[in-house]
């Protein structure tokens, strides 16, 4: 029992940290890793300053929308867009934003 009351403490504390406010993620980073498949560099380069201006629009987006999304929806999407990192998918604004309103419009049309 004190296992399981322990993780919901800890898993408490991460909904409350992801609920403050919109994560960081190093687009630029984001952007080079996630075109390393184009062509040539002509192509790369301009791969990557599309995607880094998608990515700072979905930013600033986000970021002045980040209160009308739910706590639930956050900690989800905050979640499945970190957890792509580690299978060498850099983390997206796009992605996370894309995300949230999904879960906001899925939650708006139960009602």
């Amino acid at each position: 029992m004190l296992i399981q009351f322990s993780s919901l403490i800890v898993a408490s504390q991460f909904v409350i940290a992801v609920a403050a406010d919109a994560p960081k993620f190093d687009i630029a980073k984001g952007c080079k890793t996630n075109s390393v498949s184009m062509g040539s560099n002509d192509d790369l380069d301009q791969a990557i300053k599309d995607c880094i201006r998608a990515e700072q629009t979905a930013q600033t987006q986000l970021e002045s929308q980040w209160s009308q999304f739910s706590t639930s929806g956050k900690s989800m999407c905050v979640a499945d867009a970190t957890s792509t990192v580690r299978d060498g998918i850099a983390a997206s604004y796009v992605d996370l934003l894309t995300c949230l309103q999904a879960d906001f419009l899925a939650k708006k049309l139960e009602k």
